[in-house]
């Protein structure tokens, strides 16, 4: 017998689902930054409504449909709700993975568009077609006969929730994406809880396992990503100063070498005066999308530490490599074409200071070092100018 063969649960599993996804859509606005916002609230929003439409579906399949063929016509307007809901939810889902991944290849945008637009051509045929067995019937003693249309859709979405996945998995495994893991996580357990759930609940007989892992999906979700935010800097994106002392701390318990880089923007005041602090905010988060592209491979992580101050830490005992990463910043910013039409010159200054563990340095004095050989520069090139 499967779940919703029992009206409790049936009408209990829902109300929950529903009770615990509102709590979290009203604590969005307190938890997340604004650039998560939209993507965070509309998921939970679309997954109570799938919750609601799984819910209406199960309903009429198995209360109303048995007590006659009338009743049939029901069956036809919940299948299309529960359609239409379902899609515009594993869409919501695919565009906050398009946004997680950051930079996707072409290749998994295009076949994303593809699969949209398959469900929504398939959809509409299923519109078309909702009193024919195209979609769904019922025989003689009243057991329902799904049709080839409710296969069609269910491999469509099963489809794009895969894509998700693979994609995650790809990102995952890419050592230029390295920085990108706690994001590609969430990817990938998210959507295996989708695909698993569904995928079960389209084999055991429309058992409630989708609500559940729709509800599952979105408690992970909403705590994962709640810890997330807590080492985000709103502005950049960039991992924050808590969440650079954890990692120096996690470093040095590990008695790992590594080095510590301190970096200042330039002229950063002369900008925010001139140009005014929108335009100070862009230079911002032109500064962290460079250390993005510098710290691609595993062994460099970017922060920002405050104010017009970012930080890296380098896993190497090589000082030319340190340095030859520090230059590639401002090689960067001279040379992106993208940068190129700015009314103001960015670069930055940097210092930088190696952790050895047999010396015993505390982080408040690795950061002092580094900062101390930052300032020098800034000074050497006031000098120069």
């Amino acid at each position: 017998m499967s779940f919703k063969n029992n009206l409790s649960i049936l009408i209990d599993l829902p109300v929950c689902g529903v009770l615990i996804l509102a709590y979290f859509a009203f604590r969005i606005r307190d938890v997340f930054i604004r650039k998560e916002q939209k993507y965070i609230r509309l998921l939970i929003i679309l997954s109570i409504a799938a919750i609601l439409g799984d819910a209406l579906y199960s309903f009429v399949e198995l209360y109303l449909v048995p007590q006659g063929r009338q009743y049939l016509r029901f069956m036809y307007g919940a299948s299309i709700i529960y359609y239409i809901i379902m899609t515009l939810h594993t869409d919501s889902w695919w565009l906050y993975t398009l946004h997680l991944l950051g930079n996707p290849k072409k290749i998994t945008v295009v076949a994303g568009k593809i699969l949209i637009i398959a469900q929504m051509a398939s959809i509409i045929i299923a519109i078309a077609l909702r009193g024919t067995p195209y979609l769904v019937t019922s025989d003689a003693a009243g057991n329902l006969q799904y049709g080839i249309l409710d296969s069609i859709i269910a491999v469509f979405l099963l489809a794009l929730i895969a894509l998700s996945l693979v994609a995650g998995i790809a990102n995952w495994f890419d050592k230029k994406k390295y920085a990108d893991r706690e994001k590609t996580a969430i990817i990938i357990v998210y959507a295996l809880l989708l695909l698993v759930s569904s995928v079960l609940q389209y084999e055991l007989d429309r058992s409630l396992l989708c609500e559940m892992g729709i509800i599952l999906g979105g408690v992970y979700l909403f705590f994962v990503s709640c810890n997330s935010m807590m080492y985000t800097d709103e502005l950049t994106t960039l991992n924050n100063k808590r969440r650079l002392h954890q990692v120096m701390s996690e470093k040095m318990d590990a008695k790992d070498k590594f080095y510590f880089v301190m970096i200042d923007v330039d002229n950063f005041k002369s900008i925010n005066d001139s140009f005014g602090h929108n335009e100070g905010d862009n230079a911002l988060c032109i500064i962290a999308d460079t250390l993005r592209q510098v710290a691609g491979k595993g062994e460099v992580s970017a922060y920002r530490y405050g104010g017009d101050e970012f930080a890296m830490i380098i896993a190497s005992d090589s000082e030319d490599r340190v340095a030859d990463t520090c230059r590639h910043i401002n090689d960067i910013l001279s040379k992106n074409p993208e940068y190129a039409n700015l009314p103001y010159k960015l670069s930055v200054s940097y210092g930088y200071c190696e952790y050895i563990p047999e010396e015993g340095k505390y982080i408040p004095q690795i950061i002092q070092t580094a900062d101390e050989n930052m300032y020098s520069m800034k000074q050497q090139k006031k000098l120069q100018a």
